[in-house]
């Protein structure tokens, strides 16, 4: 705007008043301008400095012809002194001081527009009123991924009442704390929902989100929350329900994933049905629930895997209806040195159709002689179809795997044959401690299976089952065995184990007589011929012992005369150790 020196006279003083405000009026709505397009992208400073630098300039143009005209026009009228004060009723020297003050004014709202470290996503536009029954309300992909362009460094809120729609990908800045109370709702067909590569730190305190499309419909992974090589990744709070994956961290330092609940985990194929996928150096999953509608779906709740990862200590694991097994336990790197440790884990009706017949719920594979440390404290299935826990060639020449206690009832007819409640196999200093079974059945083989491993201890079993299946079963292997107790079905199957015992293993013989022999058998167990032996009589009327001979399945007494003829009126205490 420039004016014409020519026309401005002393008979124009009203319109001078009336320009001097238009021009004002302009500077100002420049300046308004750009405090409004700073509050759009708040942490966009340099932009909106750069605005109010050209509005200052626009002022500055002008700034030379208003104060001559103000010297023509007299400084004495009473437009010009109104010219000269501003909306305060503070009057200035010159309009250049009117200006520098409206300039500073400016300038201290996007100074404290850049300093805000709280960004609430309503102000960028996002309205949340999705309703899900319906499929209907407003689409916040545009306005939710501006909050986000904003938010590096700050925190960045979403009220409760929020149910907030989004059709693609929304992309993380490199440092953010996201505290959503309210709800996203995924409605597409994305590989990836809350993405960001090689952040500095991402920490959700509180997210909700659910994909809606039908599993059937998906093309692609539809992983919720996605962080490649972060440098630090926390899930405090989550509840994710219709996801491929719910959450996965690609490598990176450390992954953290507080309480946890999952539902309706989609897919049972590679690269789906995954709850937790972690690949980072150390992980963290304090508790992790997973519940599905079904057994249909479901790979792995938790999916640890790849080269790098050191250490990953998860508390407590609760999974119902899967379909596949619920802990996955791989390194690739020969050579690694890792650790694994679990404090509490339950399965109902998980592990419904394993891979094969030795995948267990908690699985330990692909680890042939690298050093992968497995510590597993309390196990407690119900309606499973697989094995409860198995470690194929986990730590060899380490002390690698331990499991406290397992507890297994209601079993479902094994999903394959010769199927054997903890499998163990390979690598050396395996420890079982208790394992209580109730119930083994259809295509269950045995308790315990120890095969190809050396220096193995079993502590205590305690099963019943069908004819046919056994408490214990070895092969090739060494093992130390403590108290072994099952009813209906032998104790222990050895094919080629050396086997040694904790402590005696002790019965009671009731038997029967027709008075025509001197001969009786007591069924020991052992599976080898003890190295200690011991039968004494229990009741009255029996002749003497004369001696006892043992073998790799009998103790044979022999008494100095016929056993008197009777029925179970026999009664022999005896004890064995291998």
């Amino acid at each position: 705007m420039k004016f014409s020196f020519e026309r401005v006279t002393n008979a124009l003083f009203g319109d001078f008043r009336n320009k001097v405000n238009q021009m004002m009026s302009d500077v100002e709505n420049n300046f308004i301008e750009t405090t409004s397009n700073t509050y759009q992208a708040q942490t966009d400073a340099t932009k909106a400095l750069n605005t109010s630098d050209s509005a200052v300039q626009k002022s500055e143009n002008v700034q030379s012809q208003l104060n001559t005209l103000v010297v023509r026009a007299g400084e004495s009228s009473p437009q010009v002194l109104q010219a000269l004060t501003n909306a305060n009723g503070e009057t200035f020297e010159t309009l250049k001081g009117v200006l520098d003050d409206k300039d500073r004014k400016i300038g201290n709202v996007t100074t404290q527009v850049a300093n805000i470290q709280v960004i609430n996503v309503k102000d960028f536009g996002v309205v949340g009123d999705f309703n899900p029954s319906t499929m209907t309300g407003t689409d916040d992909t545009a306005a939710l991924q501006a909050a986000f362009s904003a938010a590096d460094g700050k925190r960045i809120i979403m009220p409760d009442s929020f149910n907030c729609k989004i059709n693609n990908k929304i992309n993380l800045p490199s440092n953010v704390t996201i505290d959503f109370k309210g709800k996203v709702t995924c409605v597409g067909d994305q590989d990836y929902w809350f993405s960001c590569t090689t952040p500095k730190r991402i920490i959700y305190e509180n997210i909700r989100a659910e994909v809606t499309l039908d599993f059937g419909l998906r093309t692609k992974l539809n992983r919720v929350l996605y962080c490649n090589i972060p440098t630090y990744f926390e899930v405090k709070v989550a509840e994710i329900i219709g996801s491929s994956t719910a959450i996965h961290c690609l490598n990176g330092d450390d992954f953290i994933c507080g309480d946890i609940t999952l539902k309706n985990v989609y897919g049972t194929a590679a690269q789906y049905g995954y709850g937790v996928n972690t690949s980072a150096k150390r992980t963290t999953i304090k508790t992790l629930n997973v519940v599905n509608d079904n057994t249909t779906h479901g790979r792995h709740a938790i999916y640890i895997n790849g080269s790098q990862w050191q250490n990953v200590d998860v508390g407590y694991i609760y999974v119902k209806n899967f379909n596949k097994n619920p802990i996955n336990i791989a390194n690739t790197d020969i050579n690694a040195k890792c650790n694994f440790h679990l404090g509490t884990a339950v399965f109902i009706n998980a592990n419904m159709e394993p891979t094969v017949d030795t995948t267990g719920c908690i699985n330990g594979t692909d680890e042939n002689g690298s050093g992968v440390k497995i510590v597993i404290d309390n196990v407690r299935v119900n309606g499973i179809g697989g094995c409860a826990v198995s470690s194929n060639g986990v730590s060899l020449g380490q002390d690698g795997f331990y499991i406290g206690n397992v507890y297994a009832e209601n079993l479902a007819p094994a999903y394959f044959a010769n199927t054997a409640l903890v499998h163990i196999r390979y690598g050396n200093n395996k420890q079982v401690g208790k394992v209580v079974c109730t119930g083994l059945n259809t295509n269950w083989l045995c308790a315990v299976y120890l095969r190809d491993t050396n220096n193995a201890i079993v502590d205590d079993v305690y099963v019943s089952g069908t004819s046919g299946s056994q408490a214990v079963r070895m092969s090739n292997s060494t093992v130390l065995l403590g108290n072994i107790d099952s009813q209906n079905i032998p104790k222990v199957y050895n094919s080629g184990s050396t086997i040694r015992y904790k402590y005696l293993t002790t019965g009671t013989r009731i038997a029967s007589a027709s008075g025509t022999t001197n001969t009786l058998t007591i069924t020991h167990g052992l599976g080898v011929t003890p190295t200690y032996h011991s039968v004494q009589k229990a009741c009255l009327g029996l002749p003497a012992i004369d001696g006892v001979i043992p073998d790799a399945t009998y103790l044979n007494v022999t008494f100095v005369s016929n056993v008197p003829a009777g029925t179970n009126h026999i009664v022999l205490k005896w004890s064995v150790q291998a």
